[in-house]
């Protein structure tokens, strides 16, 4: 079996798992609690459904692949603000923070890649390949950062293996993780390696997608009254902001 046969064959399985994932979340109600993550996974159903369709259309497919890779790596960046915004959610000062962070690192990423569309060589189409790719990996950057924050934090903001926000940063975690590698290496090596990175790369988010159907079903855990005490750091942090933000 040729390497595009395998991509081909990984990208039809990834579908019939995004197609699952998204039947679990809308019968089990989860869209209410995960609004974004809803989002972020229909989007990403659809783009599939819509690019395996279009794959006999080379112009048509080369503009959605694009369109489609920016909506996904805005609505992921979204994914993580969703998993701070919930985890903070009785921290109003540390909501505030996360919020300033997330918007202005949105409008930071789209104005760079803006910029490289308009100015950066003389073909739209190279431009806008080249924009997304600096804005994914700026992106991806910015979140495996936030989410080795959020791991290696995880007692002081009150994580539970078990908990289905937990399934969402781990899913994630291990997806942008993947793409961070990719996209930083795609422009130094031969294109005869880039069906091996489509192959790693679709094997993470079929990964990702099994992780997060995984947590979605299982019954979330409820925190040991003895672990609350650890959040006193949270509530420490979160008192300091407030009185940074009132001086």
């Amino acid at each position: 079996m040729s390497a595009g046969s395998i991509v081909e064959f990984l990208w039809i399985g990834a579908t019939g798992l995004q197609l699952l994932l998204a039947g679990v979340l809308v019968y089990r109600k989860l869209w209410v609690n995960f609004p974004l993550f809803t989002t972020y996974v229909l989007f990403g159903l659809a783009d599939s459904l819509v690019l395996l369709a279009s794959r006999a259309n080379a112009s048509f497919y080369f503009y959605f692949y694009w369109i489609g890779e920016a909506g996904g790596i805005i609505l992921g960046f979204l994914v993580l603000y969703e998993v701070f915004k919930s985890i903070f959610l009785q921290h109003a000062a540390l909501r505030k923070l996360a919020t300033f962070i997330f918007s202005t690192s949105l409008v930071i990423l789209t104005a760079i890649a803006v910029f490289i569309l308009l100015h950066a060589g003389p073909r739209l189409t190279s431009n806008i390949g080249r924009s997304v790719m600096v804005m994914e990996e700026a992106t991806r950057t910015i979140e495996v950062g936030l989410l080795i924050v959020l791991f290696a934090s995880t007692g002081a903001f009150g994580l539970h293996w078990r908990q289905p926000v937990f399934g969402v940063s781990l899913g994630l975690g291990i997806f942008v993780a993947v793409e961070l590698i990719a996209v930083t290496m795609r422009s130094q090596l031969s294109p005869a390696t880039h069906n091996a990175f489509s192959i790693i790369r679709t094997l993470a988010y079929t990964t990702s997608l099994v992780v997060w159907g995984t947590y979605m079903l299982l019954p979330e855990q409820v925190a040991d009254e003895s672990q609350l005490p650890q959040r006193g750091q949270l509530e420490q942090w979160n008192q300091a902001i407030l009185e940074l933000i009132h001086q």
